[in-house]
């Protein structure tokens, strides 16, 4: 059975029930047909927008842009721009959209500008609630005045809640407090880590309603932060225990956590509930610390702290562990899908950045979670389960979940045993040096070789850095093995004889941090006889997230040696663009995961022909990495790509295993 043809009528009638609007003008602005609906919040109806100037709903503050944009679609036949702006609604206020705007003029069914808008002020709104929110949580972290503090949690609700008043009231009598329980436009602050009523916040609306889903989430949310904000100053006034409590963060020490958790472990035989401890560790919080100084660490511990009691249920403890470690106390836990639950709320504290200094730092953390099989455990049992269960959230890639599990407790023992087999092998010479060929695809000969440290284990035979490197650096192996390896490299190179082959090295944070690095390398060349104009260190981004001037000192005078300086996996590191200005580089190497998925979509190729362009401006040389396929390569060299590495142009193979030629 076929559906009758789409006449205008029926093809309105249809339109009625999309949420999209779509507008067609003509090249004077004119709107010449409208669809807009039932089921669209956007722009007038649709006999009241024919006629008017396209523009004339778009906010005043957008109109402008937005008109620039038109007019030079209208040079582009069957052009398209994406855009955002701010439309009036059919109740008078404005609505943030997207819009797609296509030039069919040319078309003789259309004869106009055909603009598609979709409303997005669901997400926008979304963004203004995590900012507000964050910034608060700056705030706690950060010492504000209580004022300031709760200013911003009320403006936070009346910004939120449609024609709202907020007011916070403080140390009210308890009968007061619990009649906000019942109150849907009220919450009694409860302290998160005792539970001591703290007062109440009001709110009062316009028109006589019920609270909406979202802005009970908002209350809910402005209580919590009010909640938190009040109870960090209390134990800054002494009220805290301050033997119990952690001085920097001020939540619960490794003391009162133990206490509280053996108390949890009790309680949990009289009920059919358990008890999980969710063990929270900071990914590579060191790099902060190296790199911003141990203040702003201090600064993202105290932040982190605070969106961790906010996403933590009302009863639970959160307690810092040590150092960047941080736990968490969760009684009546219903099983590990309930325990997941829970974990994910902890992993969304890292989803806005943290304001440091200033600047915003973008950090993960990687979560361990051990539950309670019996009331007879031990909290020290349990603390140990989730701690290693955290390692194996590490090892599977950070910023990752994982549970406890009978053999993680074997692993852990193996990693300790594996560190000892290490450092017990570096000693014994079972480190060696494998070399990657750097190809020029377009004159299709090797130009440089890359030394890669593998050790040949005992009873595992070859190892590659991914199964050690990070347990060198944790140790601080790392050193003296790429001490070793740089030695290596340089007497392997001189042996073969080639006069345009460069030496490519990597080269640890650890490493380009140490004052004396530079004399090291200037000794190793100097003992080997290799141009130093031939060697290549590779830097990774981590290396350059700050202007420090020690690395800034240690960069500029292997330059002036005549060391070339490439920054390695480049696009994956979370710093700014802008220390290819302040660093003295000479290259950048596209990371793999860029090049993997060259040929399969625009994207990719997009960034990718991006880096070549920027790195051309900045007169940087290029090196794809990863290449394990014709088609990567085709489109490499058709994107102007001159040098690539991967295991098409040849795989690590030993020094005497090199073919040149």
């Amino acid at each position: 059975m076929s559906l009758p043809p789409l006449g205008e009528e029926r093809l309105s009638a249809l339109l009625r029930h999309v949420s999209d609007t779509i507008t067609v003008f003509d090249a004077e602005g004119t709107v010449v047909w409208l669809s807009c609906g039932s089921a669209s919040t956007l722009g007038p109806d649709d006999q009241d927008g024919l006629g008017q100037d396209a523009l004339a709903q778009i906010h005043p503050d957008d109109r402008l842009t937005m008109a620039v944009k038109l007019a030079e679609l209208l040079t582009v036949p069957g052009g398209e721009i994406r855009t955002e702006y701010r439309v009036r609604t059919a109740d008078g206020g404005y609505a943030f959209c997207e819009g797609t705007a296509v030039n069919r003029l040319d078309d003789p069914l259309i004869e106009g500008i055909v603009l598609t808008s979709r409303s997005i002020t669901t997400q926008r709104r979304s963004e203004l609630f995590l900012r507000s929110q964050a910034g608060i949580l700056d705030a706690i972290a950060t010492g504000s005045t209580l004022d300031d503090t709760l200013g911003q949690v009320k403006q936070l609700v009346e910004d939120l809640v449609a024609g709202a008043t907020c007011a916070i009231e403080l140390d009210r009598p308890h009968a007061e407090a619990a009649a906000a329980d019942i109150d849907p436009w009220a919450r009694c602050l409860v302290g998160v880590s005792n539970a001591v009523r703290l007062g109440v916040l009001r709110v009062t609306v316009d028109d006589e309603r019920l609270p909406r889903d979202e802005e009970v989430s908002v209350l809910d949310t402005a209580g919590h932060l009010a909640a938190i904000a009040l109870e960090r100053v209390r134990a800054e006034e002494g009220l805290a225990q301050l033997a119990l409590h952690d001085p920097l963060t001020a939540l619960p020490n490794r003391t009162l956590l133990r206490d509280r958790l053996n108390l949890a472990l009790r309680r949990m035989g009289r009920h059919q509930q358990s008890v999980a401890v969710l063990f929270l560790d900071i990914d590579r919080f060191k790099v902060v610390n190296d790199s911003l100084g141990h203040g702003a660490g201090d600064e993202l511990l105290v932040a982190l702290a605070g969106r961790l009691q906010l996403a933590a249920r009302p009863g639970d403890t959160v307690a810092r562990f040590g150092g960047d470690e941080f736990v968490v106390v969760c009684e009546e836990v219903v099983d590990i899908v309930h325990v997941r639950t829970l974990a994910k709320r902890l992993e969304a504290a890292f989803d806005e950045p943290f304001r440091i200094e200033g600047g915003d730092v973008v950090v993960t953390g990687s979560v361990g979670i051990a539950l309670a099989s019996s009331a007879t455990e031990d909290a020290d049992t349990l603390l140990r389960d989730a701690d290693a269960a955290m390692y194996r959230a590490k090892e599977e890639g950070r910023g990752r979940v994982a549970v406890f599990d009978a053999a993680m407790r074997a692993r852990a023992v193996d990693r300790l045993q594996l560190e000892g087999e290490f450092r017990q092998g570096l000693a014994r010479g079972e480190l060696v040096v494998h070399y990657q060929p750097i190809i020029d695809i377009r004159a299709d000969r090797i130009v440089a070789v890359e030394a890669l440290a593998r050790w040949r284990h005992p009873t595992r035979d070859l190892l590659l850095p991914l199964e050690f490197l990070e347990l060198a650096e944790e140790t601080g192996l790392v050193i003296p093995m790429e001490e070793e390896v740089l030695e290596r490299a340089l007497a392997d190179a001189v042996q073969w004889r080639v006069n345009d082959i460069d030496l490519a090295i990597n080269a640890s944070a650890v490493h380009v941090a140490d004052p004396d690095y530079v004399s090291r390398v200037r000794q190793a060349l100097n003992r080997t006889g290799w141009p130093p104009d031939r060697l290549i260190l590779e830097l990774t981004e981590r290396v350059l997230l700050d202007d420090d001037h020690g690395v800034l000192s240690t960069l500029g005078a292997l330059r002036e040696m005549g060391v070339r300086l490439v920054v390695d996996d480049f696009g994956t590191g979370y710093s700014s663009l802008g220390y290819l200005h302040r660093f003295p580089v000479d290259g950048v190497k596209i990371d793999r995961s860029f090049v993997e998925r060259l040929g399969t979509g625009d994207r990719d190729e997009a960034v990718v022909r991006a880096i070549l362009a920027m790195a051309e401006a900045l007169n940087l040389d290029v090196i794809a990495e990863g290449i394990e396929t014709g088609l990567q390569l085709q489109v490499l060299r058709r994107l102007g790509c001159r040098q690539a590495q991967g295991f098409l142009l040849g795989g690590p193979v030993e020094a005497d295993e090199l073919k040149f030629d």
